[in-house]
């Protein structure tokens, strides 16, 4: 796998626009040399109510993000976690998205080399139809607690990541990650 020190992320947010939206969850997972060395994970009050809409995919209400950090109480810890990492998410535009805009409003500029496991599902398995994570999960068998809480979708992908190296090798992984990182 590639060995530099890669950041699994997931977020839950508000809504679907990084402009107008806010995290309400994140979990970041951090794979050094193809093991994962730490993690972290927090709810964030976004300083508006959930919707409703939102609560019923996530579970995450209002109420339980009441007493939680916003995310500029919590940007630099998330912004040392993410320091010289490859940046890695489903659907990576959606979640980077929301970091650019969570750290523009702290006054941070933040652009990572960023790897998105839709592509790399899609180049792997071009064959295949279905590359959302719960075609992922469904395909691969892989276990899960909860769907769209940021955790668990994180370690998810850290399977999903897993299961492909040990397909495919450390060497082929690499080469393709290395073709889709932005």
């Amino acid at each position: 796998m590639i060995q530099n020190r890669f950041v699994i992320i997931d977020t839950e947010t508000t809504g679907l626009s990084a402009n107008t939206n806010h995290i309400i969850e994140i979990a970041l997972v951090v794979v050094e040399k193809g093991r994962i060395v730490d993690r972290y994970t927090s709810l964030v009050d976004p300083g508006v109510a959930i919707p409703s809409g939102i609560t019923a995919i996530t579970g995450i209400t209002s109420q339980m993000v009441f007493r939680a950090p916003r995310f500029f109480q919590i940007h630099e810890k998330i912004f040392d976690y993410l320091r010289d990492s490859i940046l890695v998410a489903h659907n990576a535009p959606f979640d980077t998205a929301f970091m650019r805009s969570e750290f523009g409003r702290c006054g941070k500029i933040y652009a990572p080399p960023t790897l998105c496991t839709v592509q790399l599902s899609r180049k792997l398995f071009p064959m295949v139809i279905g590359h959302k994570l719960e075609d992922i999960i469904y395909r691969f068998k892989i276990p899960y607690k909860s769907r769209h809480r940021a955790e668990d979708d994180a370690l998810v992908l850290w399977y999903f990541l897993d299961h492909v190296r040990t397909r495919f090798g450390d060497e082929k992984l690499a080469a393709v990650m290395r073709g889709l990182i932005r």
